[in-house]
């Protein structure tokens, strides 16, 4: 474009903008930090969005983590039938021990009934191939039901083995594994087509539907893991609250840590992981969540994350066999949420979120008004067209949530912003970051390249906001960064490069009020020779209008006393 350059005040602010930005996170991990210009990084996929690494290449035995005092042919010694034909509860339910580890051969395994029980320690089972295929447990024909419900206890194994619900539409099993800490879940597989309440109850009309997988972690010293876990099959994309997410975590019951490792995640009929409103802290590590109806993530709590995971969906690429409405209750890849308990969201860093085919007012990304304190680092956004949203931050509270608060409201309703980069070509009312009533935002060191018919940044009733370090190149005719209503704002360091206006700053009530400080280093460019929109009083401030050269050399103080808050 041949833009006419409103304002490039550069070198005045210097010291300023050679500062380094960090965010701290409160797991004790190394803080994030970034410089203008650096690149987001993508440790777990290539350029074009293909894992490097598979849950295969990743694998690992937790075979050693736990000591049995027995170890058990499920075949030889308790006499398990391998072909699939005769049941192999009566032989489970008797071994059902502290101290016990079932080893598996290659077979099929047929089950019909739950096995519930408390209070069970150091006992597992465990495929002796480690090609998880050879070894399948499945239900009976046209049924399904609730497989391994272990209510307490703590250091269980489940290990290279499927459950294979190929044989209908209307099949199911369920494991919960409610423990102090000490789960391995590993090399684990839910195969086939996993039903929703609809297509299960037309088998079984009285059956309460369960997802595959239900944990909780109930010590605030345990520590559970979900490695490897594969489940990517047809389904049916189920109108709510008829559908299932595949791992589900108890709100209640979890108050340690759950890791969630190198796994792939795709295809059902609800969320991918439903873990947001627990005590504990989820986090999810090199793992791909596809295609879930719902939401792909759902997350939250000052010590839980994503990291160096995808979160895909595209209509275009949903399993074969599927039934009903493609993302019939689709909301967001990712929703940092935690309803009643108003905690923080949590971190999402090195992560690529992809929306290619989807419905309209679907969210790449959504702090919801639940959640408080969220950081959102190195991370990759793209969209597709349509009215589909980059990234929603809500107005704390009830009214800018999705779920019941309980009339409570996040005590630090901070959003982090640091090096992501937000491509696409959606078109809507909402900006590509659009964020209500939410205090001290700070976007830094980040990217937007727009093709889409959208405003680039705008806050909306948020006071205290920070643009640092970061590009807005608009191919639309949107506004770059719109603040209104939004008092003690800062723009630092930044390039907007619009068709028309690059910034819009509106105060209602005292519209004389100059209400943003633009740094000297800040350029604006605009292709229609649009000016900013300011109240009168900015001018002079700290540009002198539309001549485009500044006129003040020294760093505004309200910009000093922000950046030494780091």
């Amino acid at each position: 474009m041949d833009r006419r350059k409103f304002l490039k005040l550069s070198g005045a602010m210097g010291t300023v903008g050679a500062l380094t930005i960090f965010s701290s996170f409160s797991d004790g991990n190394e803080p994030v930090s970034m410089r203008k210009g650096d690149s987001v990084s993508r440790n777990r996929t290539t350029s074009e969005g293909v894992p490097t690494q598979t849950p295969e290449q990743m694998q690992t035995s937790y075979r050693a983590e736990i000591e049995f005092d027995r170890v058990l042919d499920a075949v030889d010694d308790i006499g398990m039938d391998d072909s699939g034909e005769i049941p192999i509860d009566e032989a489970l339910a008797a071994n059902l021990e502290d101290g016990t580890l079932i080893e598996f051969p290659p077979g099929e395994y047929l089950t019909k009934t739950i096995h519930s029980v408390e209070n069970l320690k150091r006992w597992g089972i465990r495929g002796r191939s480690s090609d998880r295929t050879d070894v399948r447990i499945r239900p009976q024909e046209e049924a399904g039901h609730h497989f391994i419900n272990i209510r307490s206890g703590r250091d269980v194994l489940v290990e290279n083995l499927t459950f294979d619900v190929r044989q209908g539409r209307h099949e199911w099993l369920t494991n919960t594994f409610k423990l102090a800490g000490g789960l391995r879940l590993n090399n684990v597989e839910y195969a086939g087509f996993y039903a929703s309440d609809v297509t299960a109850r037309q088998a079984q009309p009285a059956t309460s539907v369960q997802g595959p997988l239900h944990v909780h972690v109930t010590d605030p010293d345990g520590v559970s893991i979900i490695d490897s876990l594969v489940r990517s099959g047809p389904t049916h994309h189920a109108e709510y609250p008829g559908g299932h997410s595949c791992i589900f975590v108890g709100p209640a019951e979890t108050v340690g840590t759950l890791y969630i490792r190198n796994s792939h995640i795709e295809n059902m009929s609800s969320h991918g992981i439903y873990a947001s409103r627990t005590r504990g802290n989820i986090r999810i590590e090199n793992t791909t969540f596809k295609n879930n109806n719902g939401a792909g993530v759902r997350i939250s709590g000052t010590g839980s994350y994503i990291r160096d995971s995808e979160i895909i969906l595209d209509r275009s690429e949903v399993i074969e066999g599927t039934l009903g409405n493609v993302f019939t209750s689709v909301s967001s890849g990712m929703w940092f949420e935690s309803g009643f308990r108003t905690q923080a969201g949590g971190m999402m860093d090195r992560c690529q979120v992809t929306l290619r085919d989807v419905p309209d007012l679907t969210r790449a990304i959504e702090v919801d008004g639940s959640a408080g304190q969220t950081t959102i680092s190195n991370t990759d956004i793209y969209v597709g067209s349509g009215n589909v949203r980059p990234v929603d931050i809500n107005k704390p509270g009830r009214s800018g949530s999705r779920v019941r608060t309980r009339g409570r409201v996040p005590d630090n309703p901070r959003v982090d912003i640091l090096n992501v980069r937000i491509t696409g070509q959606s078109s809507g009312r909402e900006a590509v970051i659009d964020v209500s009533d939410r205090e001290s935002v700070l976007i830094a060191n980040s990217r937007i390249d727009f093709q889409g018919d959208r405003d680039g940044i705008t806050f909306e009733n948020a006071a205290g906001y920070v643009v640092d370090g970061t590009t807005v190149n608009l191919e639309s005719a949107g506004t770059g960064i719109i603040a209104i209503d939004s008092p003690n704002g800062i723009i630092n360091d930044t390039d907007i490069s619009v068709v028309a206006t690059p910034i819009r700053i509106s105060m209602s009530d005292s519209p004389n009020t100059c209400s943003v400080q633009i740094a000297p280093n800040v350029t604006l460019e605009s292709e229609q020779g649009v000016e900013p929109t300011l109240p009168a009083s900015c001018s002079g401030q700290n540009w002198n209008g539309s001549s485009g050269t500044g006129d003040t050399e020294e760093t505004p103080q309200s910009l000093v006393n922000w950046f030494a808050r780091w």
